[in-house]
């Protein structure tokens, strides 16, 4: 559920906009002040997420209360982080991340992929097309499925994919200089993140598992850049303006570009207390929370049996032997 909550946020600000120095310590007071107008609310989210401050952005789209429910529920020790992960899975990402994080993993993963670029060219015609298709359905269907966004926003989302399958048919992918700096990208992320199983990162407490998710982000904004798509060029290009406001619900636009094609899209807005809140994202906590609940409740309770708390391990914690 944490996770897709983070994805929920990002996917309004982000996905809502296009498919949307860090603020560690912020008081309490700061925080009312920078979501004290729809428009703000909007705006310094959309900072948030650039910068990769998930902590950031989910104080800014959580009330109080149910950012301090998260933070606790972070801590508690669930099995359940994992549930429907089969062992195969569990044992395929830890093979690749020990592939991506060994000695001389650049020249080893760029030597794999030289012969497919060599290739590209005779390739091209013939497996992009299908590439790209492949893609642009599952992403379709993610849209199409997420509760996370509205019906105006998943219609602004499927243009947004439109644009990006554009450019992903223009591109060079056989450029070897740029499949050298990615493959560099995609192991030095690799290493940051210092996980070596599923279980360890399922483990990871609350602000360990922030940092992540910003190296990771990082790690992906660096990739996408090296083929022409920027997405802090997106994420600067947007403006947003309240379009009406009628006591404790307003409607904000948000105007962007993306590969230099502009897009608008709107976010509904609640107004709780003295502070403005994206009212999906607020609704979809509290539906998955719901939901969340029910399956716990449901389930035998030898599987759901857990001590309330553990002491969060670090990021090296894991034995090497573990192939969760």
């Amino acid at each position: 559920m944490r996770t897709r909550l983070i994805c929920s946020a990002a996917l309004v600000v982000l996905v809502g906009l296009t498919l949307a120095g860090c603020h560690k310590g912020k008081q309490a007071q700061d925080l009312t002040a920078e979501t004290a107008t729809p428009q703000l609310a909007v705006q310094n989210a959309i900072k948030e997420l650039k910068v990769g401050d998930f902590d950031g952005l989910l104080k800014h789209v959580l009330a109080p209360a149910d950012y301090k429910r998260l933070r606790t529920e972070w801590t508690r020790k669930d099995h359940g982080a994992l549930r429907g992960v089969s062992q195969a899975e569990r044992q395929r990402f830890a093979r690749n991340m020990q592939r991506l994080t060994q000695p001389g993993a650049k020249k080893k993963e760029f030597a794999k992929i030289a012969p497919m670029l060599d290739a590209w060219k005779l390739m091209r015609d013939k497996s992009l097309p299908m590439m790209i298709g492949m893609f642009s359905t599952a992403v379709g269907t993610e849209i199409t499925q997420t509760n996370a966004l509205t019906g105006e926003q998943k219609s602004q989302a499927r243009g947004v994919l439109k644009a990006v399958t554009q450019w992903m048919g223009r591109t060079d992918w056989g450029s070897k200089a740029k499949a050298k700096k990615a493959v560099g990208i995609v192991v030095d992320t690799a290493r940051a993140l210092d996980i070596k199983t599923l279980k360890q990162a399922s483990q990871l407490d609350y602000e360990q598992s922030m940092q992540r998710y910003a190296t990771a982000w990082k790690g992906f904004k660096d990739l996408l850049a090296v083929y022409g798509l920027s997405v802090d060029r997106m994420l600067d290009s947007a403006t947003a303006k309240t379009l009406k406001q009628n006591d404790d619900h307003a409607v904000v636009q948000v105007d962007f570009s993306i590969l230099g094609k502009p897009f608008t899209t709107t976010v509904d807005m609640v107004r709780k207390g003295k502070r403005w809140y994206p009212r999906h994202v607020l609704e979809h906590w509290h539906s998955a929370r719901a939901a969340l609940a029910h399956a716990g409740s449901t389930a035998p309770a030898s599987s759901v049996a857990a001590p309330a708390t553990v002491p969060a391990p670090s990021a090296s914690a894991a034995p090497a032997t573990d192939a969760s």
